[in-house]
């Protein structure tokens, strides 16, 4: 963590390791670690902004439940100061954003409006 707080323009965390934690357990232990990591980035280098990243598992679904499901996960995670979540398209063996979720995800992360410039 202190190498990231140095020198990093992003930290990610993939929360615990364990075999499977129930998602109130997986979205403490992220919480946790990214209150870690401001720990140590408020300790190494208290003026640096390091873009926080949350990566859900390939394995873990119960998250992609339903769209609502999908956006609550999304605003406890921006409550806990994440800027980003990264999930994985879906695979042919299942893993992944399910297939019939994807919509629900792209629906939660809308694009920015781009100006057009004509010359």
């Amino acid at each position: 963590m202190r190498l990231a707080a140095r020198h990093a323009d992003s930290w990610l965390t993939y929360g615990p390791y364990d075999a499977q934690p129930s998602h109130a357990e997986w979205l403490g232990a992220v919480e946790r670690q990214n209150r870690a990591f401001t720990d140590v980035l408020e300790r190494t280098a208290p003026r640096r902004r390091v873009r926080r990243i949350v990566q859900v598992a390939l394995d873990r679904t119960d998250l992609f439940a339903s769209a609502h499901a999908y956006q609550r996960t999304c605003e406890a995670l921006a409550a806990a100061e994440f800027d980003e979540i990264s999930v994985h398209r879906p695979r042919r063996d299942g893993r992944g954003v399910p297939a019939r979720r994807v919509d629900d995800v792209l629906a939660a992360h809308p694009r920015p409006a781009v100006a057009t410039v004509r010359a």
